[in-house]
């Protein structure tokens, strides 16, 4: 997924081959940012700004007490998300699925989009750190690249 406009937009889907897998996700997809990992994981690396127009097209529906409440758990979240270098979506937007994903860079360190891994709920536990390691090793090679890298590298 990448940021495109004022929205996470998917960019490919590429479905597994198990018999039970997730679906339903489409290329050209956006919304619902705050609750799947790919979104989570962008919004965590943007500037106030383009975070909080991102946020509002997402919340115009909502009453003014629902917005305050979703920011205030969305602000501790992506801290975390900043914090770990990762997201999930623990079956917040299919309560069949779980989702974990990981930030990309830009050359100048700029977030440039996601790549996530979107599992059957009943199948995430037993192999959550193996995704995740091969997640960040895809999302460290996505950054380079596109000429991003982090100190040391």
């Amino acid at each position: 997924a990448s940021l495109n406009g004022n929205g996470v937009i998917v960019q490919d889907v590429v479905e597994g081959s198990q018999a039970v897998r997730v679906a339903g996700l489409h290329v050209g997809y956006h919304g619902s940012e705050h609750i799947r990992a790919s979104g989570k994981a962008v919004l965590a690396h943007l500037d106030e700004e383009t975070k909080r127009s991102i946020l509002e097209s997402i919340t115009r529906a909502m009453g003014q007490k629902s917005r305050a409440q979703l920011r205030a758990r969305l602000d501790n979240d992506l801290e975390a998300v900043r914090a770990q270098g990762w997201a999930l979506d623990l079956r917040e937007f299919d309560k069949e699925v779980c989702c974990i994903a990981a930030p990309f860079f830009g050359p100048g360190g700029e977030i440039a989009g996601s790549l996530a891994v979107s599992v059957p709920a009943e199948r995430f536990e037993e192999n959550r750190e193996r995704t995740l390691h091969a997640l960040k090793q895809a999302a460290t090679k996505a950054s380079q690249m596109l000429g991003y890298f982090e100190d040391g590298e």
